[in-house]
């Protein structure tokens, strides 16, 4: 059997090193984003739903932490939340519930311009349904 030669021994620990650093990059066509939810909550006759919850969340990923943000719909039916990090491909969820509606989690994508289905519009309007 063939050995290889001492200068291609040399070489696998850091090919080996390279490819174990790029694992650890994300893709990308994975750019992350500071990003906050703005909406509308309305009823199935498109009138402002107010004092609705509504909570945005993620698990967290690439060495990001979670983020779980929740805030309340004004007299308008309008809510924002707080400003959050994540990278454009990992998906977050928003759960919205009222007094006399039934509740709903809806799963988004971050603003990130990177054409994912489902995609966070700049603004978002969630009608409940009684």
């Amino acid at each position: 059997m063939r050995q290889l030669p001492n200068s291609l021994k040399a070489i696998i620990p850091v090919l080996m090193l390279i490819l174990a650093i790029l694992a650890c990059i994300p893709p990308q066509d994975c750019m992350g984003i500071t990003f906050g939810v703005d909406g509308y909550i309305v009823d199935e006759a498109d009138n402002p739903v107010p004092n609705a919850k509504i909570r945005a969340w993620n698990e967290g990923s690439y060495e990001k932490p979670a983020f779980d943000h929740n805030t309340i719909s004004n007299e308008d039916g309008f809510f924002s939340t707080e400003s959050a990090f994540s990278y454009g491909c990992i998906s977050f969820q928003i759960e919205v519930s009222a007094e006399g509606f039934e509740s709903q989690t809806l799963t988004f994508y971050p603003p990130a311009n990177e054409g994912w289905s489902n995609e966070l519009p700049a603004i978002l309007t969630i009608q409940l349904e009684q």
